[in-house]
């Protein structure tokens, strides 16, 4: 994806969208799928599939409406007026470490949108915005909504923490990868998984659905002490059954419990550290690519270039080209 295919749709969400280094027309800066969708009058779908491929800034000005941005995989870094999110993991080279995989802002007025982009970087994340017209349209003013979510609604830059449920990171995999459906239903099965996100998120704003619980500072320690061990590559094939006895817990708890400290699950984060060792492998052009799917964990080329394919929008191949 160049410059111009990254502006598309970008009038649905606001203006004057600036790089903090004016890119070349050719230069590719994304690598992957963004696609920015109104479903119905005011309800605006943004999904991002894709991988970095310069490190640069960019902005633009936003109008009104609420953002329930939701991170399913990988690492993002936004900004939304003052308020700047880190959603994901972070390693040593700038990619982000957030405990949370979501957030939640209101923009009473128009203001400044920001995204940090680090080359390599990965992420599929789903942006929705509720715009005054569908706001208005919703019941969400009328006087039955609670306080709470009233004052969110009134107060420019409201925000409120927010660490998605199992059932909202559902329905935004099943935005990214709908079922096979005719098209004129796909953007109905959109609407309604986006509807199902809307409603906890709300919800968390209203009081009545709190946020997962944060785990505790001895548990954290133990985590990142586990995930270390993971990047080291001295926990490589162990099964999750050994990992949960190793911080002293089960496989669904850890896998809840690192989820909410990194913003992604034990299983994802282990396919995302191997799929990025692949793709530095690959870059520096010296493996072949059995040996690369090999060290990546697969036993298969083909399923290898098909989870590369998916994580980076380009093949194994189309890499080790570029490389000459």
């Amino acid at each position: 994806m160049r410059r111009d295919d990254l502006l598309t749709g970008m009038d649905l969400l606001g203006s004057g969208y600036l790089f903090s280094r004016e890119p070349e027309d050719d230069l590719p800066l994304l690598a992957g799928r963004m696609r920015t969708r109104e479903l119905r009058n005011g309800l605006v779908l943004h999904c991002t599939e894709a991988h970095d491929l310069q490190t640069l800034e960019t902005e633009a000005e936003n109008w009104p409406g609420i953002k329930i941005a939701l991170l399913v995989d990988g690492a993002s870094e936004l900004g939304y007026g003052s308020h700047r999110f880190r959603l994901g993991p972070c390693d040593d080279a700038g990619r982000p470490r957030g405990g949370n995989a979501g957030a939640l802002v209101n923009f009473a007025e128009p203001d400044r949108f920001r995204r940090r982009w680090q080359a390599g970087r990965a992420e599929r994340k789903v942006v929705i915005t509720l715009k005054p017209e569908w706001i208005a349209s919703s019941g969400l003013l009328s006087a039955d909504a609670g306080k709470a979510l009233q004052r969110f609604l009134r107060e420019h830059m409201a925000t409120t923490p927010w660490t998605p449920s199992a059932h909202a990171l559902s329905a935004a995999e099943a935005i990214l990868r709908p079922p096979p459906l005719l098209p004129c239903l796909l953007d109905m099965h959109r609407e309604a998984r986006c509807l199902d996100i809307v409603t906890e998120a709300c919800s968390v704003i209203a009081g009545e659905a709190p946020a997962a619980a944060a785990p505790g500072p001895g548990q954290r320690r133990r985590l990142q002490a586990l995930r270390a061990l993971l990047d080291s590559g001295q926990a490589d094939g162990w099964s999750l059954q050994r990992m949960a006895r190793h911080v002293g817990s089960n496989p669904t708890s850890l896998q809840q419990a690192f989820r909410a400290t990194f913003g992604i699950t034990v299983v994802a984060y282990l396919r995302e550290r191997r799929l990025q060792q692949a793709h530095e492998r690959l870059l520096r052009g010296r493996d072949s690519l059995a040996w690369v799917a090999q060290h990546a964990g697969y036993t298969s080329s083909a399923n290898f270039c098909t989870a590369f394919k998916r994580r980076f929008g380009i093949t194994p191949g189309q890499v080790m080209r570029q490389m000459g």
